[in-house]
């Protein structure tokens, strides 16, 4: 077990494809917050150079993403990630060295999420000029090649009511999933933008997950896990009483999720076969906010609103 200090706050994290590094997004003063890359053992830090805007500039709600990490894309078979930053522009590191690459797109981007192979981004751009209630919300599809990006199809919402969240894109690269505010969740192509399939939820505590291998969309409600298949979302493969929690992640495996709950400084580790609880960890650092396994499952990580982040071996 290790524990070290990345600011004031945690906003969000998740491991780099390596299983080792981890990408952290902290605040770091009450008016500034970065996202680095972060080697746990060895304190090998990498800031990624991103522009400090003062609070008064920033795009959107910085504070609303704590629950969810939509605002990085890091696509599992490339060592590059992509920043909706809080400018509002879209920015693109490698991975190895914090390098940026540039990237020419002449719109604002709020939201992000990509293919596994880094081909395809889907992007949000949100008018936060006009305001939520009656706001505009643009939706791309762009394609990255050797000559920059593409975009290839866009459309656009307005309002509060179809105020649209980026979920992430399922198994074979071909739909993507958003969820909405009026009670609907979508699964559109990749490559159109199209209307594959959409059905109703019910009330979404936290922005719902995507598992390892896309196929499993896990969403709270009610406390209680629920499991869908993410290619027809209308399928509840499970249902798992965990409680008021607010952040989780997916085993790799798929045997297991590991969950934070509401207002405590312990993870608890769930057995998806028989809906009971493994382990327990508390590590007293103040509130937990997320929680992400390695991509080889060794590891846990989770970070604290006190600014902290612990990584452990989860089987030991």
């Amino acid at each position: 077990m290790h524990i070290f200090e990345v600011g004031q706050h945690v906003y969000n994290l998740r491991f780099l494809p390596d299983g080792e590094r981890l990408l952290i997004h902290s605040g770091v003063s009450d008016t500034e917050s970065e996202v680095a890359i972060w080697h746990p053992f060895t304190g090998a830090k990498i800031i990624l150079r991103l522009p400090h805007i003062p609070v008064h500039e920033r795009r959107g709600d910085r504070l609303g993403r704590v629950h969810h990490m939509n605002f990085v894309a890091i696509p599992g078979l490339q060592e590059t990630c992509y920043v909706a930053w809080e400018d509002g522009l879209l920015y693109a590191f490698d991975t190895r060295d914090g390098d940026p690459i540039k990237l020419d797109l002449e719109f604002a981007v709020d939201q992000i999420v990509s293919t596994s192979d880094g081909r395809w981004l889907i992007v949000i751009e949100r008018d936060y000029d006009t305001g939520f209630l009656d706001g505009l919300h643009t939706i791309r599809g762009i394609v990255l090649s050797p000559s920059g990006p593409n975009i290839v199809w866009e459309f656009a919402t307005h309002g509060w009511p179809t105020f649209p969240y980026l979920i992430g894109v399922v198994e074979g690269d071909c739909e993507f999933i958003c969820q909405r505010k009026d009670d609907r969740v979508e699964l559109r192509s990749v490559k159109n933008g199209s209307l594959t399939c959409e059905f109703e939820y019910k009330y979404w505590e936290i922005l719902p997950r995507l598992s390892p291998e896309r196929k499993t969309l896990g969403a709270i409600e009610n406390s209680k896990l629920c499991l869908y298949d993410s290619r027809s979302l209308d399928k509840r493969v499970q249902s798992l009483e965990t409680g008021e929690i607010t952040g989780f992640s997916f085993h790799p495996n798929m045997d297991r999720i590991a969950a934070i709950h509401s207002g405590h400084s312990f993870v608890k580790e769930f057995r998806l076969a028989s809906s009971t609880m493994a382990a327990q960890w508390n590590w007293d650092l103040g509130r937990l906010i997320n929680v992400d396994y390695s991509s080889n499952g060794d590891l846990l990580a989770a970070g604290s609103l006190s600014g902290h982040v612990v990584v452990w071996d989860v089987e030991n």
